[in-house]
């Protein structure tokens, strides 16, 4: 299985930003592999933010369309992902994934397909839930091209 080579240290910059205090790196499909990413120290993260504002707006999309009666349930999930949206911190478990998807979007060192799929690698290398994993992973591959261009 791949591998993270350090902690993730790192400090805010402004509200939504944050900066690496140390560079770290992440071996892509074995724990010893020669493909290796490399994010410098001082890069500038503003780690899951796509994905929460999917997740905003799917919800306020799905209780504006839902029909209360006939769709208790998808009134209920689209409240559900805008509460969780508005609670849940922009990174956790899945911290440094999203700072190696971040740095491979900015540096367009490989494709956007393959950036989406270390990503989706990397969050399982750090223990992420099977559902919250590919929630992830099908945002960014439905939305990402916006942060991608």
């Amino acid at each position: 299985m791949s591998s993270f080579t350090s902690k993730l240290r790192v400090e805010p910059v402004g509200e939504k930003n944050w900066k690496l205090l140390q560079s770290f790196s992440y071996h892509v499909g074995t724990q010893h592999s020669r493909t290796i990413i490399k994010v410098p120290r001082g890069f500038i993260t503003d780690f899951a933010s796509i994905p929460q504002l999917v997740i905003s707006i799917l919800g306020l999309v799905s209780i504006l369309t839902g029909d209360v009666y006939n769709n208790l349930w998808f009134v209920s999930l689209g409240v559900i992902a805008i509460l969780a949206s508005a609670l849940l911190p922009d990174w956790g478990r899945w911290g440094k994934a999203a700072i190696i998807h971040d740095y491979l979007y900015h540096t367009k060192q490989i494709s956007r397909k393959m950036s989406d799929l270390i990503f989706l690698e990397a969050m399982e290398v750090l223990g992420v839930s099977l559902v919250e994993r590919y929630s992830m992973y099908y945002a960014v591959r439905l939305f990402g091209w916006i942060r991608w261009r």
